[in-house]
């Protein structure tokens, strides 16, 4: 067999184990913390619903499409500026609190059978609809896998999708669903939080030194790389334009980081084996004590930063 041949069946089989390995997370058991543990503080929340606006020259007839969607961290603000917004997700959970925010934000309920609006299809179970006055705007939720979404094919002008592809079961085809709903000359617009300097990064990077001591990656769960999307969105004609667009700070103690790691707050420590999660977490409190000592209730700097991807398609 050609060398070529060789690399090139090696690739698909580590996609295939990849995508075989990496089932969707259902964001259920998680979605009564996730505001506290995932959430933007008011001002920074605002500032990127704005410049998410801007980066897509939004008017009142932009289309927003939102995979993932959770309970609205980037929705809520957004569509409140006067948008028509829809939001898909696989937990029920994180969309009631959702349901629940729109209510308190005197959002009105809107009664409609799926299938009322033009690109519906296949209903789902759980669907809510919602409107606002004083700007006018409109919120869709829907209970719905984002592998095969129940809505037809260049039914948006704009899709939104937030940390959310790296818990996927299969990236790939999420995006060509994206592809797929997006009006000729859309965009894609794929999001991520970053960290700049922190003092408290040194936890989580040793949380990840110890489980692959264990022989747990959990690297591995972070995917795509931003090499590997570009590379698929420029096979098929989509210009990208990538930059940070809010940088924001805020104080932890190794102690909060810490007990976090222990709570299991994020999706990535949810997916560690029971008996390595505790022999890690064992681990980790030996060395922080160790490491900081009186130190542990210190506050330190932790910077973020929200990073947008824009991929422009063809028209």
């Amino acid at each position: 067999m050609e060398p070529g041949v060789v690399a090139g069946t090696r690739a698909s089989l580590a996609r295939f184990i990849e995508e075989m390995i990496m089932p969707s997370f259902n964001f259920d058991s998680l979605a009564a913390i996730y505001d506290a543990t995932r959430g933007y503080p008011d001002e920074v929340a605002t500032h990127i619903a704005g410049v998410l606006d801007e980066t897509v020259t939004a008017s009142t007839r932009t289309r927003f499409l939102e995979i993932g969607v959770g309970t609205g961290r980037i929705a809520l603000p957004l569509a409140a500026r006067g948008r028509v917004y829809t939001g898909i997700d696989i937990s029920t959970q994180m969309l009631s609190h959702l349901e629940e925010k729109l209510r308190a934000a005197h959002w009105d309920t809107v009664e409609a059978p799926w299938g009322a609006c033009g690109d519906e299809v296949e209903a789902p179970e759980w669907v809510r609809r919602f409107r606002h006055t004083k700007p006018e705007a409109s919120m869709r939720l829907a209970v719905a896998d984002v592998h095969q979404m129940p809505l037809r094919d260049a039914s948006f002008d704009v899709v939104i999708a937030v940390h959310v592809l790296h818990l996927v079961e299969n990236w790939r085809r999420v995006l060509e669903e994206v592809r797929r709903v997006l009006t000729p000359g859309g965009m894609f617009l794929h999001c991520a939080d970053s960290r700049g300097e922190s003092g408290v990064q040194e936890v989580r990077s040793q949380w990840r030194r110890i489980l692959l001591e264990l022989g747990h990656d959990e690297q591995r769960l972070y995917r795509p790389s931003e090499e590997a999307l570009d590379e698929v969105c420029a096979s098929w004609g989509w210009q990208v334009e990538r930059w940070n667009a809010i940088t924001w700070e805020r104080s932890q103690s190794p102690r909060q980081v810490l007990a976090g790691i222990l709570r299991r707050d994020w999706s990535s420590m949810r997916r560690v084996p029971n008996d390595l999660f505790a022999e890690g977490c064992k681990r980790l409190e030996r060395w922080a004590a160790a490491r900081y000592g009186a130190q542990m209730d210190t506050p330190l700097k932790d910077e973020r930063h929200f990073v947008i991807s824009r991929y422009r398609v063809k028209g």
